[in-house]
């Protein structure tokens, strides 16, 4: 579904796509091997399908060169900053561009953090083994807005690390969790504007994108209330990035809904539907609401630029 999205807008700004691996294609093997399939097989396979205009993110051999390293949480699905940052050397090798090292940045740590996969199971063991929350603070000038509507001028500070977080909390230090849209505007002056549309591994990504672009947009595709061609020519994007794990990769509901935020809003979508479910609601014959039949979000000039 990337190919429909760059047959549908061209290719006035440069996409790339990046898939990345669960840590169950590096960390759990032996016994288990027979419960999953090899995940860069699948995403050799999904790349070979691309548009060759689209650019493929290899984020899995930089992963996998580093895959000794604290990349993945233990007690949570998601990746740790560091696994973010591998993915980000990936994407700026991709773009031309130079990562900033990992060392310039200023480390700081969250402790005692138990996620997901410990509050889906209660497992005694994962508590007794907490994670810590790596993140890094670049020296690079930023300013960051968080919008939360449907409209351009809605836009309210916001930040790009939120160190208030503690406990099994701390992975919202990252953008502050699932914000719809965030803007972040750089000292870079390199004049080139990238739209970023991810889902929750992509609030430790992006803040490394403040050191190359003048311009970074982040929409969750979850959550986003505008379409993507609006912030397209709103913004003036030069670069889109489609950033997924391999789970949300292969699953229908996910890469449909890519498809359909090109033009309406996701804001607008009936979510039974796009699972497939059927509601005793929808049985039923009923007069769409005005914000249902929606498919073009009014533009409310943004004061913020």
């Amino acid at each position: 579904n990337v190919n429909k999205v760059f047959d549908m807008i061209g290719d006035s700004v440069k996409i790339y796509s990046m898939v990345f691996p669960s840590p169950a294609e590096f960390y759990v093997k032996g016994k288990y091997d027979s419960l999953s399939r090899s995940e860069k097989a699948f995403i050799d396979s999904l790349y070979s399908y691309l548009n060759p205009k689209i650019v493929r993110v290899d984020a899995y051999s930089e992963l996998n060169r580093k895959k000794r390293d604290y990349l993945y949480f233990g007690t949570d699905h998601h990746w740790t900053a560091r696994g973010a940052y591998q993915a980000y050397v990936a994407f700026c090798k991709s773009a031309g561009m130079k990562p900033k090292p990992l060392d310039t940045f200023k480390r700081k740590v969250k402790h005692d953090f138990v996620g997901s996969l410990y509050s889906y199971t209660r497992d005694p063991v994962l508590k007794e083994n907490p994670d810590s929350v790596e993140y890094f603070i670049s020296n690079t000038k930023n300013k960051v807005y968080f919008n939360y509507s449907n409209n351009f001028g809605a836009w309210q500070d916001g930040m790009l690390l939120n160190e208030k977080y503690n406990g099994a909390s701390s992975y919202l230090v990252f953008t502050n969790g699932d914000v719809p849209v965030i803007k972040m505007i750089t000292g870079v002056k390199n004049k080139r504007r990238i739209l970023v549309i991810k889902e929750s591994f992509g609030n430790a990504f992006v803040p490394f994108l403040i050191n190359n672009f003048s311009e970074v947009y982040v929409a969750d595709f979850r959550y986003f209330k505008f379409t993507i061609r609006q912030m397209l020519k709103t913004y003036k994007i030069t670069d889109l990035l489609i950033l997924n794990n391999s789970f949300s990769a292969a699953t229908p509901f996910f890469t449909d809904r890519l498809v359909k935020m090109v033009d309406t809003p996701p804001g607008t979508f009936d979510i039974n539907k796009e699972l497939g479910k059927t509601t005793v609601k929808e049985k039923k014959k009923e007069v769409p609401k005005k914000s249902e039949e929606l498919t073009e979000t009014p533009v409310t000039p943004d004061t913020t630029k």
